[in-house]
C-alpha cells in the first residue's frame, strides 16, 4: 500500500480547484494590496470629511479660541493692543512713545479691518465665479485685478504705518529691533 501524501499547492503546483481560496475568493498579495488601498483611501476620505467639521465649531463654550479672526475693528484693535504691550516692553518705550504708537494703531485698526472685509468679499466673488455653470475668464480676471488693487492699497497703507511707527522710535530702539528681527529670521 502506498502512503502518498498530497502535495501542498504552491505557485508552481496549482491546487485542484484552480488556485482559488474557499468559495472562489481571490487570495494572495494582490487582494491584500487592494484591501489596504481601500482602507487608506477610506481613512483619507473620512479625514477630509470629518476634520474640517471637527474644528469648524467652537471650542470650549462655543468660542473658537485665540486664533479666530477679528470680528470687528474694535476686536482687531484689542488684539493689536495685546501685541503692542509686548512690543512696548521689548523696546522699553517711554510713555510718550506708547501714546504716539497707540495713535497709529487706533488709525490702523479700522482701515485694516476694512481691508479684511474687502478680501473676504473677493473670496466670495471668486467662489461664485468658479462655481458658476460656465466659468468665465473675464469674471476671474476682474476678481484678480480687484485682488491686486486691494493688495497694493493694503501694503501701501501698511508700509505707511510702519514708517510712522519707526519714526517714533529712537535709532537705538530700531537697532535693537533689527537684532531681534535677525534672530527670528533664522
Amino acid at each position: 500500500m502506498s502512503t502518498e501524501t498530497p502535495e501542498t499547492p504552491s505557485s508552481s503546483t496549482p491546487s485542484a480547484d484552480g488556485g482559488r481560496c474557499a468559495k472562489g475568493a481571490k487570495g494572495g498579495r494582490r487582494g491584500r494590496r487592494l484591501f489596504r488601498l481601500f482602507l487608506l483611501l477610506s481613512a483619507v476620505g473620512a479625514g477630509a470629511f470629518f476634520l474640517p467639521r471637527a474644528f469648524a465649531g467652537g471650542g470650549w463654550g462655543g468660542e473658537r479660541g485665540c486664533h479666530q479672526s477679528a470680528q470687528s475693528a474694535q476686536d482687531l484693535r484689542e488684539r493689536a493692543e495685546w501685541g503692542a504691550s509686548w512690543f512696548y516692553d521689548e523696546i522699553d518705550a517711554t510713555d510718550a512713545q506708547r501714546a504716539q504708537l497707540d495713535a497709529v494703531l487706533d488709525e490702523a485698526a479700522p482701515v485694516a479691518f476694512g481691508f479684511k472685509q474687502e478680501s473676504k468679499a473677493l473670496k466670495g466673488q471668486l467662489a461664485d465665479a468658479l462655481s458658476a455653470p460656465q466659468v468665465e475668464r473675464a469674471a476671474l480676471e476682474e476678481v484678480r485685478l480687484d485682488g491686486m488693487d486691494l493688495a497694493d492699497r493694503a501694503t501701501a497703507k501698511g508700509f505707511d504705518w510702519l514708517a510712522r511707527a519707526a519714526a517714533i522710535l529712537t535709532p537705538a530702539q530700531r537697532d535693537g529691533l533689527r537684532g531681534e528681527w535677525d534672530q527670528r529670521q533664522r
